[in-house]
């Protein structure tokens, strides 16, 4: 439909009525669908279980944010 389009063609509400669902379902799936497919393309586990304003501190003593595991610059 082309949501993800820059710019966009549709917005979330006119997604949400094709789908028969409410915008806040929507973009909690969505947001939780991001993170499964980020989590399993750099190949973490958990990662949907994380927040993105999460921070992590590693065994090597270096500071992690966002819940990707990436680290900060």
């Amino acid at each position: 439909m082309g949501y993800f389009k820059v710019p966009r063609d549709v917005g979330l509400e006119t997604v949400a009525e094709t789908l028969d669902i409410s915008h806040q379902a929507l973009s909690e799936r969505l947001r939780r669908a991001h993170q499964t497919l980020i989590g399993s393309t750099i190949g973490q586990q958990g990662v949907a279980q994380t927040t993105a304003t999460a921070e992590t501190t590693p065994t090597d003593g270096s500071v992690m944010s966002g819940g990707l595991g990436l680290p900060m610059d």
